[in-house]
């Protein structure tokens, strides 16, 4: 065989590595059904005011959505159906927190009601408006989101485990704030719906190249 052919052999062969479909059983997968999951639990433990169970297995939930989104990108595992199956995840573990918060810590949300309202009509907002123009949940992944995803679980496990830090509550609060806003921006600018575009930077760039 001679150099040539060898060459075209290996291009064919990564070619067709590349065309094999990921498998949707994969470690980051099974991370974020674990927090899908785990949602309704911590519900329930909301219900039946069992504090300590819900702190434990919301720290447990946090640190899953931390590391399947690291453990895919190190493995080379992101997909759509990964990306869909995180957002579900975040939104679930998301608002089952808020719950929890009206449950143990009703002071807190009333000495702080703007903030929170403000934070959270941005989330609905961006969330409504991607169901109206996409029909369906962003799964953006932005930089800034990430950011804010670990900034508001600090903040949360600080909350139930420390009690309230305001050095922690303030930078959450606007990293929220920016992240929602680019996210909608996003929304706008793009003319499908796409994950995992890392920012609004990034959407700019690749539109201007098209």
């Amino acid at each position: 065989m001679s150099f040539r052919q060898v060459c075209l052999h290996n291009q064919k062969e990564q070619y067709m590595n590349n065309q094999k479909p990921k498998s949707i059983l994969n470690i980051p997968n099974a991370l974020s059904v674990f927090r899908i999951i785990a949602a309704p639990i911590l519900l329930a433990l909301v219900v039946f005011n069992e504090q300590n169970l819900f702190k434990w297995l919301l720290l447990a939930s946090l640190i899953s959505d931390i590391l399947d989104g690291l453990i895919a990108r190190m493995l080379k595992q992101e997909s759509q159906l990964g990306a869909r199956l995180d957002s579900i995840g975040d939104m679930s573990t998301f608002l089952v927190t808020i719950f929890g918060l009206f449950k143990f810590h009703e002071t807190f949300l009333s000495v702080y009601k703007i903030q929170i309202f403000i934070v959270l009509s941005f989330y609905f907002l961006e969330t409504g408006l991607s169901l109206l123009r996409f029909r369906a949940i962003s799964s953006f992944h932005t930089y800034l989101a990430r950011i804010n995803a670990y900034l508001q679980g600090i903040f949360i496990m600080s909350l139930f485990l420390f009690g309230f830090k305001a050095w922690l509550f303030y930078p959450a609060v606007v990293v929220s704030l920016l992240a929602y806003t680019e996210e909608m921006i996003i929304l706008f600018v793009l003319n499908e719906m796409q994950s995992n575009v890392k920012g609004l930077y990034w959407v700019l760039r690749n539109k201007g190249q098209q």
